[in-house]
């Protein structure tokens, strides 16, 4: 089942990014960029939650992902729940960094910080920004 197996390969390899991407780079750079009204703090330190919790969920959905990609649905039966509680998890976790992250970043940050976020989350994927930038977009660092 191909939807299984899209989503494991996000589980395994995307989302750890993404969720170092938030900690070690966006969240820090929102923390010194923001103003005081923007009350960010307990936002950001939700956030940070949902990153620790979301790990779990999706270490306890791999192997039932990969036995749908393997076998398909007919075996999963009642652990679909679970796949559901992460589901919504990161739904809900998409909404917050939509509704409040993503506009804040876009007011907050500057050209420069943009630059260096994007220069991370690009070696972070084993990229080089510079080859991206020229539209060599399938080219990893050191090629």
């Amino acid at each position: 089942m191909k939807i299984a197996a899209d989503a494991l390969a996000h589980l395994v390899h995307e989302a750890p990014a993404h969720a170092l991407d938030e900690e070690d780079d966006l969240f820090p750079l929102l923390r010194r960029r923001a103003l005081p009204e923007d009350d960010l703090e307990a936002t950001l330190i939700r956030l940070d939650g949902d990153h620790e919790h979301g790990r779990h969920l999706a270490e306890t959905a791999k192997p039932i992902l990969a036995e749908m990609a393997r076998d398909g649905c007919a075996s999963v039966g009642d652990r679909r729940a679970m796949l559901t509680r992460l589901a919504g998890h990161e739904r809900r976790h998409l909404i917050v960094e939509n509704a409040i992250i993503l506009p804040l970043a876009a007011a907050r940050l500057t050209p420069s910080d943009l630059r260096t976020l994007a220069l991370r989350m690009a070696a972070r994927r084993g990229y080089d920004l510079a080859m991206l930038e020229a539209g060599e977009e399938d080219v990893p660092a050191g090629a």
